[in-house]
């Protein structure tokens, strides 16, 4: 995905932009897990610009989807450690 790549390469602004598209799109019901996936870069793309809320809120909708599955998946964990560590409050 074009917004990972660019978040890994620190071009963190153009990340936020590639990623804002992806999880705007109709991506959901074809591809969850990529969805959730640029759901959580977005998260950490906004937090690397310093957009506290916009990470809270990426966070957060990772955290909704997955709700209370058992177990846990991998990006649900990453999401609320990451929620955790911003102090991002409940969901």
């Amino acid at each position: 995905m074009k917004g990972q790549l660019k978040l890994l390469t620190g071009a963190v602004d153009e990340s936020v932009k590639h990623l804002t598209r992806a999880t705007s799109t109709c991506l959901a019901p074809s591809s969850p897990f990529a969805y959730l996936r640029a759901q959580l870069w977005l998260g950490e793309a906004r937090e690397r610009t310093g957009d506290k809320p916009g990470a809270c809120a990426a966070y957060a909708k990772v955290q909704s989807i997955w709700g209370a599955a058992k177990p846990l998946p991998r990006t649900a964990r990453q999401a609320a450690e990451r929620a955790t560590a911003l102090q991002c409050g409940p969901k």
